[in-house]
């Protein structure tokens, strides 16, 4: 596998754990009711914003564990997820989210990558 695959592949796997990391706690923190704290902060994480954190780090992570042996449905799958990464990031910081910040140069790091002429040659490689 070359460098800038494995490279990618590391990108989707921390990206994907952070995801359903993200998910996961906007699920604990929403359900604590105990806890006072500024509700217009969370407004926006709806059940649907939840859901589709813990979606996009999933398919991140099967994504990163399909790349060994992926064709390339893989390649192309990886390049959507971070179209759809960078677009939340991008909508996301100009509502004032740091971490979307991160998620950004991620997705732009996954895309770059995938859409490169050397990953796109190893996902076409003849296998036996």
């Amino acid at each position: 596998m070359p460098r800038r695959v494995k490279r990618t592949r590391q990108a989707l796997s921390i990206l994907g754990g952070s995801q359903l990391l993200v998910g996961l706690l906007l699920v604990v923190g929403n359900r604590v009711d105990s806890v006072p704290i500024d509700v217009s902060s969370i407004e926006p994480f709806s059940m649907g914003g939840q859901f589709t954190a813990g979606a996009m780090g999933l398919t991140a992570v099967v994504f990163a564990a399909k790349f060994g042996t992926g064709r390339a449905g893989v390649r192309w799958g990886a390049m959507i997820l971070a179209g759809l990464v960078i677009a939340t990031g991008i909508f996301g910081h100009t509502g004032g989210r740091v971490f979307n910040l991160f998620a950004l140069a991620l997705g732009l790091h996954i895309l770059v990558n995938c859409a490169r002429q050397q990953t796109a040659s190893w996902f076409a490689r003849p296998r036996p």
